[in-house]
C-alpha cells in the first residue's frame, strides 16, 4: 500500500483456478482494511490486462525486523505453484524470503529491486531452497529464474542487505525519542543547557 492509500496487485492466471469463464472476485486486505473488486472473464484467449483502482485508509505499523510485503511491490512469475507466494525482508539475516506452496515442478521467475534486497559487491545472490543451498538458478542482473519442485515451501533470496521499510521505522523512533525527551525535561525540570 502506498503512502496515499493507492495499491497494485498482479495475478498469475496461468493456474487451473482462472480456466473457467465467470466473475471473479478479488479482496485486498492490508492491515485489517479490505477492498474488493470484480473481474469477469469471458472466452478468454491469450493474455487481458484489466486495470482497477483501490485506496484504503492508511494505518499504522508495528516495528520488526522482518517485514511481509503487500502484493504487487515484488514483480514475479511462478509456474510451480497454482497460489500466489508471499515474501518475507529480514534485515536480520540480509535475505527476502519466499514462501511457497508448490504442487508441480516449474520456477519462480522473481526481478528483486535494490530497495529491497540488495547484491553482493560482485553483483551476485545466493539462493536457498527448504534452507539448502542450491547452484541451478540463473541470474540476469537483477532477475533470478529459480527451479522448485513439489513440496518446496521456503525461497531464500540472500544479499549484501535487506532493508525492510527502514526509511519509515527510523522517522518513528526519532519521534517517539524526541517527544519522550521533550516530556521528561518538562515534568523534571531538566535542562540541556547548563544555568550560570
Amino acid at each position: 500500500v502506498n503512502s496515499d492509500g493507492s495499491f497494485v496487485g498482479t495475478f498469475n492466471t496461468s493456474g487451473y483456478a482462472w480456466t473457467n469463464n465467470g466473475t471473479y472476485q478479488i479482496t485486498a486486505t492490508y492491515l485489517g482494511i479490505d477492498t474488493t473488486i470484480s473481474v469477469e472473464i469471458k472466452d478468454a484467449i491469450g493474455t487481458v490486462v484489466t486495470a482497477e483502482t483501490a485506496t484504503a485508509p492508511i494505518a499504522e505499523t508495528e516495528t520488526t525486523s522482518a517485514y511481509e510485503f503487500p502484493e504487487g511491490q515484488i514483480a514475479y512469475d511462478i509456474t510451480c505453484s497454482d497460489t500466489s507466494p508471499s515474501f518475507r525482508g529480514n534485515s536480520d539475516d540480509s535475505t527476502l524470503d519466499v514462501y511457497i506452496d508448490a504442487t508441480g515442478d516449474g520456477e519462480l521467475t522473481i526481478a528483486l529491486d535494490e530497495e529491497i534486497i540488495k547484491p553482493f559487491d560482485d553483483g551476485s545472490f545466493f539462493v536457498l531452497v527448504n534452507n539448502e543451498e542450491i547452484q541451478d538458478f540463473v541470474q540476469e542482473g537483477n532477475k533470478l529464474i529459480i527451479p522448485c519442485k513439489v513440496g518446496d515451501e521456503k525461497i531464500s533470496i540472500v544479499g549484501s542487505w535487506a532493508i525492510p521499510e527502514f526509511g519509515t521505522i527510523a522517522v518513528m523512533i526519532l519521534v517517539v525519542a524526541i517527544v519522550s525527551i521533550i516530556i521528561v525535561s518538562a515534568k523534571t525540570k531538566l535542562s540541556l543547557v547548563p544555568r550560570y
